[in-house]
């Protein structure tokens, strides 16, 4: 019984470091460390881990229960960029409220297999997402071709990409961003809502190009074979890897933000995890809708690997957030984001 006690004991010590190492990860930028990257990764992982313990050592009335309970105290702003209850009591006047939707569309795939959609699958679509007032598509395919079956009267696409953005209001500038040396999805469109003038970035960034491997090994991996733990390292080597690519992007794309001349709003497709150095760069001090107004977990990948919320609109802090959606629709691997946000005093 004192082998199993001191076993636990150790195990809770790993996991506090572990976690620990995790909240450093907004910090520590990829390239200097993976490890670090990848318990960023883990973090939702560990904190349920954490919990188990909290209450497994309170059932047993040990003070050991300390260990996960002050660990998880400390990281109490991660956390709530992991689950979220601010949805359940948010409420603002309705006056000058504009909708923001955000959708990778996984090339139109989940709609048509040819990735030719018809017209009226494009106005379901758009029903489906709701018709926010401005809508970022990533990997949009030839949705292009179907503003008015979307039900916009505007849209501007990045060059050679896929990246859309879709507006109620008159798009009156664009430019496609220099990510060099890692290629660029992303753009910023400046938008006159009235007499003022709103820049919106779409953002799409470095994916991780594992997703294929990852279900594989889920699916087939068996822990008592040396080629699986080979496998997960070599998933996570590449993890990494691409994680440096994002942050290398996230410092270029802070500076473009930053020297806007009008409000800002990002939207888009991060493929990384709120407890990224990449989304502590890009968001600065902007607002996280699900942190200022979602509930629940937030999770916005639809595929097999679970958990994951890689998708965000972020929003310039003069506004405010009143509602944070994640409808569930299965027209993506992706489940789109959709956002109210108060702009009288724009």
């Amino acid at each position: 019984m004192q082998k199993i006690r001191h076993f636990f004991i150790f195990f809770n010590v790993l996991v506090v470091a572990a976690t620990l190492l995790a909240y450093t990860a907004q910090m520590v930028h990829p390239s200097k460390s993976g490890i670090i990257a990848v318990m960023g990764l883990l973090f939702p992982v560990l904190f349920i881990v954490n919990v188990v313990f909290v209450i497994g050592w309170l059932t047993l009335k040990k003070y050991y229960a300390l260990l996960s309970l002050v660990v998880l105290a400390l990281g109490w702003k991660p956390t709530t960029s992991l689950i979220n209850f601010s949805g359940l009591a948010r409420q603002g006047d309705q006056a000058g409220i504009l909708t923001i939707g955000t959708l990778n569309a996984h090339q139109l795939i989940d709609l048509d297999a040819s990735r030719k959609p018809t017209r009226q699958q494009m106005v379901k679509l758009g029903e489906q997402l709701m018709h926010p007032d401005i809508l970022c598509i990533e990997e949009g395919g030839e949705a292009f071709k179907f503003k008015e079956s979307l039900g916009y009267k505007y849209s501007k696409r990045i060059p050679a990409s896929y990246s859309i953005l879709f507006s109620n209001y008159p798009i009156v500038a664009s430019k496609n961003l220099d990510l060099s040396p890692h290629k660029s999805l992303s753009g910023w469109f400046d938008i006159n809502i009235g007499p003022d003038t709103l820049r919106v970035f779409l953002i799409h960034l470095t994916s991780n190009s594992m997703t294929a491997d990852s279900e594989r090994l889920m699916a087939e991996g068996d822990i008592r074979d040396t080629e699986t733990w080979g496998k997960m390292g070599d998933l996570i080597g590449r993890y990494a890897r691409a994680a440096g690519a994002r942050a290398d992007q996230a410092e270029i794309l802070n500076t473009y933000i930053t020297e806007s001349p009008y409000p800002v709003i990002v939207c888009g497709d991060f493929n990384d995890v709120p407890t990224s150095y990449t989304l502590t760069n890009i968001k600065g001090d902007l607002n996280d809708s699900f942190v200022e107004a979602g509930s629940g977990l937030g999770i916005t990948y639809a595929g097999k690997v679970p958990g994951l919320r890689i998708d965000y609109i972020l929003v310039d802090p003069k506004f405010k957030i009143i509602s944070h959606k994640v409808p569930k629709l299965g027209v993506s691997d992706h489940n789109p984001v959709i956002a109210g946000i108060q702009i009288t005093d724009l």
